[in-house]
């Protein structure tokens, strides 16, 4: 008949041809889940994204590539196989391969930065100053400070080179004259004191220490930490240790303030012979800042950068695992700014020429 017709010569027509064609590729076929390997790799990706703490983002994204690199190599099983015979992914394994490599070498790099410091009697001394001024870890006391300073003896007498120096009183007296805007300032400086604090670069060039100078010559045999001017202007100016800088400087400023009342004479009722020896013994003191850390004032050994973490590795990745645990927003309220700390450096005061 007509209809037959009809019908045959149009399901044998091109424009039917298409339609069956993209109707079988719309057709979705659900896979079987992938084998273990592949789950617990995914796991740990999705682990790498709830802590903030590099040391244990490093930690999943090891293990993870971990579980691609057998799973690439077991075939690709599907569930439940966990390997796949006569089967191998040879790009998977490339891949995995170098992943793994840059996330596992970085992991124990990271390890690596918490272990024990060694540091000779005066490094020592002049990382406890540091320490609780600002808290600094000996780590980066090692790499962005102590290797820049050298501790130099002075005779009695010996005047300083403050154009070419920066100085840490450890243990001595210096006696100073500070000059600045044709006044002249004259300073008494003991343990713990530094110059010249123009050098540490936080100061615009309107300040008043800006176009100052000062002339330093020791009163008593000295044992006095330096550092060139060179040096100085890059670590003082450096975004990882600037806090530090600034803490010790406003301790300086306070130093100065307070040595009216802090440095007073011995009252004169006190006969000349022991007022002289308290006054020598005085002079000679070292500033706490300087000795053994109280009991109470060590770091937590769990903590990053305490020097401790090795030992106690096991209490410090769960201690971290606790504190560094982030929910995505808005499971959780975000942490703002963590990648801020330390990113800007300070701005300049004028502009260079």
């Amino acid at each position: 008949s007509l209809s037959l017709s009809l019908f045959c010569r149009y399901v044998t027509s091109p424009r039917a041809e298409y339609r069956y064609r993209k109707s079988s590729v719309a057709m979705v076929t659900i896979l079987t889940p992938a084998s273990i390997w592949a789950q617990l790799g995914n796991f740990c990706f999705l682990c790498s994204g709830l802590w903030t703490d590099t040391l244990v983002i490093r930690f999943w994204l090891t293990f993870a590539y971990i579980f691609l690199l057998i799973l690439y190599s077991a075939g690709i099983p599907a569930w439940p196989d966990v390997i796949n015979e006569g089967l191998i992914s040879v790009d998977g394994i490339v891949w995995a391969c170098i992943n793994l490599y840059a996330h596992a070498s970085s992991l124990i790099r990271l390890v690596a930065d918490e272990m024990p410091v060694t540091l000779d009697e005066d490094e020592e001394a002049l990382w406890r100053m540091f320490y609780r001024h600002s808290g600094m870890s000996k780590l980066l006391f090692e790499q962005y400070v102590s290797k820049y300073f050298t501790l130099v003896e002075f005779e009695e007498g010996t005047k300083m080179n403050t154009e070419g120096y920066f100085f840490i009183i450890l243990d001595g007296v210096v006696q100073c004259d500070w000059y600045a805007r044709e006044k002249n300032v004259p300073l008494t400086l003991r343990s713990g004191a530094m110059f010249d604090i123009k050098l540490l670069h936080h100061f615009p060039k309107s300040s008043v220490f800006a176009d100052s100078t000062l002339s330093a010559t020791t009163a008593t045999e000295s044992r006095i930490f330096r550092c060139s001017i060179e040096d100085m202007a890059t670590i003082s100016k450096s975004p990882v240790v600037k806090d530090a800088w600034q803490a010790l400087l406003i301790s300086t400023l306070s130093l100065f303030a307070e040595s009216p009342w802090k440095w007073k004479e011995q009252e004169p009722t006190q006969p000349d012979e022991e007022r002289q020896g308290q006054e020598g013994r005085k002079k000679s003191e070292r500033d706490r800042m300087f000795l053994p850390l109280e009991e109470f004032e060590e770091p937590c050994p769990y903590s990053a950068g305490s020097g401790s973490a090795t030992r106690y590795l096991y209490n410090h990745f769960l201690t971290t695992l606790r504190t560094k645990f982030l929910l995505p927003w808005p499971l959780m309220p975000w942490v703002s700014a963590t990648r801020h700390v330390g990113s800007l450096p300070a701005p300049q005061h004028e502009k260079s020429p």
